[in-house]
């Protein structure tokens, strides 16, 4: 951020900021600013909290997901483990054994029903 002003604003637009130092601060219910050990007084050190994407804090257990190499209703999605994306690719997603074009995670709702239609026992 440019100045403490700057910081003020988003703050009061409902914005998180992050400090360099990977710590988070916010406006309460309240008005007041929550988890700030660190002052403002050095605004350069501090900016808009950006949520990553799915893809870019992957677990070290994978992620379920839907993998598919095109677009379009003639390509078929499995169900596979993404463990990994490169974005310098032309296939971003890799599992276990390929690597896909595109990767949707499996929603909890998904994930229930696979885990309710599965057999108890092989």
């Amino acid at each position: 951020m440019k100045n403490q002003r700057e910081i003020y604003e988003a703050l009061l637009a409902g914005e998180t900021l992050t400090h360099a130092e990977g710590i988070k601060a916010k406006l309460d219910n309240n008005g007041y600013v929550t988890q700030i050990p660190q002052s403002f007084l050095f605004p350069e050190q501090w900016q808009i909290y950006k949520e990553p994407k799915w893809y870019e804090n992957i677990p070290d257990g994978g992620v379920l997901c839907w993998v598919k190499d095109g677009e379009g209703k003639e390509f078929n999605k499995y169900p596979e483990m993404v463990i990994n994306y490169c974005d310098d690719s032309t296939h971003f997603f890799e599992t276990p054994n390929e690597s896909w074009m595109y990767a949707d995670p499996l929603t909890k709702t998904q994930i229930q029903m696979f885990m309710e239609n599965a057999p108890d026992e092989f």
